[in-house]
């Protein structure tokens, strides 16, 4: 039998307890997520929330409310949360971050496709890809997202998880569990939700995309939210700055080194005398 004293020392252990993890609760509900670009793969832009223009995504470019990630023909992104969840987008995506909170993350899709494992979310906590014409309300899942050339928007499930998907046209919701799928054509409700097949090509993509989540979960490293701003925009600045530099007056200037003009003949010098070559400079550059 337990002493009075062992007994009193625990009871005040718990109640000094119980306020740190009600705070802890209320935190991991509230603020907003720390969210980055974490790779990028051939053509990715980013559209700053409230700013004209676009700029190159950066591996660690903190993104917030309101930007717009798109990837180029053959391009890909991923984009994580806290070292938690991580999104990755197909070739030819726009892809919005319409809401960073944690309360109630909304991910938008106006084209393209995504694949995302996403962390068991807490109390308070929800997450859903929105598309033109269905919602994706998410909890903890493996799950993906397409639209096609004619509008339809694809939702499936792949190993774990659920994922109730409505239309914007109404309609009941489908529930989607493991290795299920649905489609939701333009303008109509959600289908009844069936095995997967327009995912199943990937599957080995999201095996994947699971090993990179896990290995982001153990590297991953929390940033102040100041931080993060100041970091975000000193990168958006030097992205900016290096396209100014690098096309001046809104043109390339990596004209191919063959041809006639004396913009190209200019360039050439510049090239040939950059690499230590005065003698070729000297002489237009001609081969």
């Amino acid at each position: 039998m337990p002493k009075p004293k062992s007994v009193l020392i625990y009871f005040l252990a718990l109640a000094a307890a119980l306020p740190a993890a009600v705070h802890a609760q209320e935190d991991a509900s509230s603020g907003e997520w720390d969210a980055r670009v974490v790779s990028t793969q051939g053509a990715v832009s980013v559209f700053p929330g409230g700013a004209s223009g676009s700029v190159p995504a950066a591996v660690g470019m903190p993104l917030e409310q309101g930007d717009r990630v798109t990837t180029g023909p053959g391009s890909s992104a991923e984009v994580g949360f806290d070292g938690l969840h991580l999104v990755s987008l197909n070739e030819d995506t726009d892809f919005t971050l319409r809401s960073d909170a944690r309360s109630l993350t909304e991910l938008s899709l106006a084209s393209g496709g995504l694949l995302a494992k996403i962390h068991h979310l807490l109390s308070g906590q929800a997450l859903q890809v929105e598309t033109p014409d269905a919602v994706a309300a998410v909890r903890g899942t493996e799950f993906g997202v397409g639209l096609t050339a004619e509008g339809t928007t694809d939702v499936g499930v792949f190993d774990e998880g659920r994922v109730a998907v409505s239309g914007t046209s109404g309609g009941p919701p489908q529930i989607l569990t493991p290795n299920q799928e649905t489609d939701v054509p333009r303008g109509r409700a959600p289908a009844r939700p069936h095995a997967l097949r327009h995912f199943l090509r990937y599957r080995a993509r999201m095996r994947r995309l699971l090993r990179r989540q896990r290995a982001l979960r153990r590297f991953w490293r929390r940033m102040p939210a100041a931080r993060r701003r100041l970091l975000r925009r000193e990168m958006i600045r030097g992205a900016r700055a290096r396209r100014v530099r690098r096309f001046p007056g809104g043109r390339s200037n990596r004209l191919p080194v063959r041809g006639r003009g004396p913009l190209r003949r200019r360039l050439r010098r510049r090239r040939m005398y950059r690499k230590g070559r005065p003698d070729r400079w000297n002489q237009g550059g001609r081969r």
